[in-house]
């Protein structure tokens, strides 16, 4: 028995020391600025509600990580995330801005499930040090009705602050097959912010959906009439049984 307690006391201190030497790790290197750094990244970039950090099973949770953390309230950390990203928008346009390249575009217009709907504007260009960049100009809510000037309207918005008076530095803008992207193009050239139709690029990815889609057309019936017949089998047991005869007979 007492060899038993001595056991168990040893076992004891020895999860005792490991969880110690497990938080001492946490406790490391920890600064609080490095901290709040950290957490704005991960309510960014996984969509986390502000309100995350004050909740307070999340705050006991890494409290037992680290004893020395400081919760700063929702509202700070929204003012300081939206405050970063100003600083980083500003640091994005003056890296394009810098760039003597030609530069090319992507442009989408995006749905979200809760029918919001968004457009973004992407750069695709290559450095002084002969690095590709490809860089999120901007992504913003757009409201407005999908035509060809309300699209024209938006783009040149998010564009005209990194361009300016060097339109001539747009090699080419690539969008989907939508018809009113033509007429989005055609405003552009007539705007000056495109040579000719021949800077407009097609996403490839859309076009092989789009023949993908034409394919699956000529084979459609077949298919319908294969799952209604597969159906029927599965709701008719003896059906599915002479068809296993059949079959192992052939």
């Amino acid at each position: 028995m007492d060899r038993y307690s001595k056991d168990s006391t040893s076992i004891s201190l020895k999860g005792t020391k490991l969880q110690s030497k497990i938080q001492d790790c946490f406790e490391k290197g920890f600064t609080q600025t490095e901290f709040q750094n950290k957490l704005q990244r991960w309510i960014v970039g996984d969509q986390q509600s502000f309100l995350v950090v004050e909740n307070p099973y999340f705050q006991q949770m890494m409290l037992y990580i680290n004893k020395h953390i400081i919760f700063k309230s929702a509202d700070t950390v929204s003012q300081t995330v939206n405050r970063d990203f100003e600083i980083a928008k500003a640091d994005v346009y003056a890296l394009i801005k810098e760039n003597t390249s030609k530069i090319s575009f992507t442009t989408d217009i995006w749905t979200s499930p809760d029918n919001v709907a968004y457009t973004a504007v992407t750069a695709h260009f290559i450095d002084k040090n002969w690095k590709l960049k490809r860089i999120l100009v901007d992504f913003l809510v757009f409201n407005d009705s999908h035509s060809s000037q309300n699209i024209a309207a938006l783009f040149k918005q998010i564009v005209e602050p990194i361009c300016g008076d060097r339109k001539s530095l747009i090699l080419g803008i690539c969008t989907d097959n939508a018809s009113n992207n033509e007429v989005f193009i055609q405003e552009l050239i007539n705007s000056g912010y495109l040579e000719s139709p021949e800077c407009h690029h097609r996403c490839f990815a859309h076009v092989l959906d789009l023949a993908a889609q034409d394919a699956h057309q000529e084979i459609k019936t077949s298919i319908e009439t294969l799952r209604e017949g597969i159906k029927l089998l599965q709701c008719c047991p003896a059906s599915m049984e002479q068809l296993k005869k059949i079959m192992g007979e052939s």
